[in-house]
Protein backbone atom coordinates (compact mmCIF):
# COMPACT_ATOMS: atom_id res chain seq x y z
CA UNK A 1 0.00 0.00 0.00
CA UNK A 2 0.88 3.78 -0.85
CA UNK A 3 -0.29 6.43 -0.15
CA UNK A 4 0.02 10.29 0.14
CA UNK A 5 -1.29 13.63 0.86
CA UNK A 6 -1.27 17.08 2.80
CA UNK A 7 -1.64 17.45 6.37
CA UNK A 8 -4.39 20.00 5.93
CA UNK A 9 -6.83 17.38 4.85
CA UNK A 10 -5.35 14.69 7.05
CA UNK A 11 -4.59 14.86 10.88
CA UNK A 12 -1.09 13.18 11.35
CA UNK A 13 -2.26 11.61 14.24
CA UNK A 14 -5.33 9.87 12.04
CA UNK A 15 -2.55 8.41 9.74
CA UNK A 16 -0.37 7.08 12.67
CA UNK A 17 -3.97 5.55 13.93
CA UNK A 18 -4.53 4.15 10.53
CA UNK A 19 -1.05 2.86 10.24
CA UNK A 20 -0.95 0.91 13.64
CA UNK A 21 -4.70 -0.18 12.95
CA UNK A 22 -3.60 -1.88 9.57
CA UNK A 23 -0.67 -3.70 11.79
CA UNK A 24 1.61 -1.77 8.54
CA UNK A 25 5.32 -2.48 7.88
CA UNK A 26 6.28 0.85 5.84
CA UNK A 27 8.01 4.48 6.35
CA UNK A 28 6.43 7.48 6.83
CA UNK A 29 7.76 10.52 5.56
CA UNK A 30 6.50 13.97 6.77
CA UNK A 31 7.35 17.02 5.42
CA UNK A 32 7.45 21.04 5.28
CA UNK A 33 9.71 23.83 4.62
CA UNK A 34 12.83 21.69 3.71
CA UNK A 35 12.18 19.36 6.99
CA UNK A 36 11.72 15.74 7.05
CA UNK A 37 10.74 13.42 9.31
CA UNK A 38 10.87 9.69 8.51
CA UNK A 39 9.07 7.31 10.79
CA UNK A 40 9.64 3.75 10.33
CA UNK A 41 7.04 0.75 11.15
CA UNK A 42 6.84 -2.84 11.62
CA UNK A 43 3.47 -4.72 11.96
CA UNK A 44 1.87 -1.38 13.71
CA UNK A 45 4.44 -0.33 15.86
CA UNK A 46 7.54 2.66 15.54
CA UNK A 47 10.68 1.35 15.13
CA UNK A 48 12.62 4.23 14.52
CA UNK A 49 12.11 8.14 13.81
CA UNK A 50 14.04 10.57 12.35
CA UNK A 51 14.52 14.10 10.93
CA UNK A 52 16.51 15.76 8.77
CA UNK A 53 18.93 17.67 10.70
CA UNK A 54 20.95 16.09 13.09
CA UNK A 55 19.81 17.61 16.46
CA UNK A 56 17.69 14.97 17.45
CA UNK A 57 20.11 11.95 16.52
CA UNK A 58 19.85 9.54 19.17
CA UNK A 59 23.85 10.13 19.87
CA UNK A 60 23.40 13.51 20.56
CA UNK A 61 20.70 13.06 22.99
CA UNK A 62 22.94 10.12 24.79
CA UNK A 63 26.05 12.80 24.55
CA UNK A 64 23.10 15.78 25.81
CA UNK A 65 22.37 13.65 28.91
CA UNK A 66 25.73 12.54 29.72
CA UNK A 67 25.06 8.85 29.04
CA UNK A 68 28.01 8.97 26.95
CA UNK A 69 30.69 10.60 25.63
CA UNK A 70 31.14 12.50 21.91
CA UNK A 71 34.30 10.41 22.03
CA UNK A 72 32.37 6.89 22.24
CA UNK A 73 29.72 8.26 19.84
CA UNK A 74 31.84 8.90 17.04
CA UNK A 75 33.71 5.35 17.66
CA UNK A 76 30.64 3.72 17.25
CA UNK A 77 29.20 5.69 14.50
CA UNK A 78 32.58 4.55 12.34
CA UNK A 79 31.91 1.37 13.62
CA UNK A 80 28.04 1.39 12.64
CA UNK A 81 29.29 2.78 9.08
CA UNK A 82 31.35 0.20 8.51
CA UNK A 83 29.67 -2.43 9.44
CA UNK A 84 26.08 -1.42 8.47
CA UNK A 85 24.27 -1.67 11.18
CA UNK A 86 22.97 1.03 13.20
CA UNK A 87 24.37 3.05 16.27
CA UNK A 88 22.01 1.86 18.34
CA UNK A 89 22.77 -1.96 17.88
CA UNK A 90 26.93 -0.77 18.17
CA UNK A 91 26.26 0.92 21.20
CA UNK A 92 24.21 -2.26 22.81
CA UNK A 93 26.69 -5.01 21.59
CA UNK A 94 29.71 -3.15 23.06
CA UNK A 95 28.23 -2.50 25.97
CA UNK A 96 28.52 1.17 26.09
CA UNK A 97 24.65 1.33 27.25
CA UNK A 98 21.64 -1.10 27.79
CA UNK A 99 18.78 -2.48 25.74
CA UNK A 100 16.44 -0.36 28.35
CA UNK A 101 18.54 2.81 27.81
CA UNK A 102 18.54 2.33 24.08
CA UNK A 103 14.92 1.71 24.32
CA UNK A 104 14.07 4.55 26.52
CA UNK A 105 16.57 6.98 24.02
CA UNK A 106 14.50 6.10 20.87
CA UNK A 107 11.37 6.61 22.87
CA UNK A 108 12.65 10.11 23.50
CA UNK A 109 13.92 10.68 20.26
CA UNK A 110 10.74 9.82 18.57
CA UNK A 111 8.05 11.29 20.94
CA UNK A 112 10.42 14.66 20.29
CA UNK A 113 9.97 14.43 16.32
CA UNK A 114 6.25 14.07 17.24
CA UNK A 115 6.16 17.08 19.30
CA UNK A 116 7.31 18.78 16.58
CA UNK A 117 5.63 17.13 13.89
CA UNK A 118 2.12 17.34 15.82
CA UNK A 119 2.38 21.31 15.76
CA UNK A 120 2.78 21.32 11.93
CA UNK A 121 -0.73 22.36 10.57
CA UNK A 122 0.83 22.02 6.58
CA UNK A 123 3.16 20.14 5.28
CA UNK A 124 3.00 16.98 2.89
CA UNK A 125 3.42 13.17 3.92
CA UNK A 126 3.61 9.68 1.93
CA UNK A 127 3.41 6.06 3.08
CA UNK A 128 4.78 3.36 1.26
CA UNK A 129 5.05 -0.33 2.55
CA UNK A 130 8.47 -1.39 3.25
CA UNK A 131 10.04 -5.02 4.92
CA UNK A 132 13.31 -4.39 6.45
CA UNK A 133 16.16 -6.59 6.82
CA UNK A 134 16.44 -6.22 10.30
CA UNK A 135 19.73 -7.86 11.69
CA UNK A 136 21.61 -4.29 11.63
CA UNK A 137 18.84 -3.30 14.35
CA UNK A 138 18.06 -3.71 17.63
CA UNK A 139 14.47 -3.96 17.45
CA UNK A 140 12.72 -1.48 19.89
CA UNK A 141 8.84 -1.58 19.26
CA UNK A 142 7.08 1.36 20.50
CA UNK A 143 3.51 1.63 21.09
CA UNK A 144 2.77 4.22 18.33
CA UNK A 145 -0.91 5.20 20.07
CA UNK A 146 1.08 5.54 23.45
CA UNK A 147 3.46 8.19 21.63
CA UNK A 148 0.41 9.84 19.62
CA UNK A 149 -1.71 10.51 23.00
CA UNK A 150 1.71 12.17 24.51
CA UNK A 151 2.93 13.88 21.57
CA UNK A 152 -1.07 15.17 21.60
CA UNK A 153 -0.83 16.07 25.02
CA UNK A 154 2.30 17.91 25.06
CA UNK A 155 1.11 19.59 21.85
CA UNK A 156 -1.77 20.70 23.45
CA UNK A 157 -0.08 22.46 26.39
CA UNK A 158 2.04 24.44 24.02
CA UNK A 159 -0.72 25.78 22.46
CA UNK A 160 -2.46 27.02 25.83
Amino acid sequence: MAFKGHLETVSLAGILQLLCNENKTGILRISRDGTEYQIFFLEGNILYAIRSFKAARLGQLLIEDGVTSKSVIEACVKKASAGKQSIGKVLVDDGHITFDILERYIYKQILEIFCHAFQWKTGEFSYIDQEYNLRWLVVVRLNTLQLVMEASKYSDELET
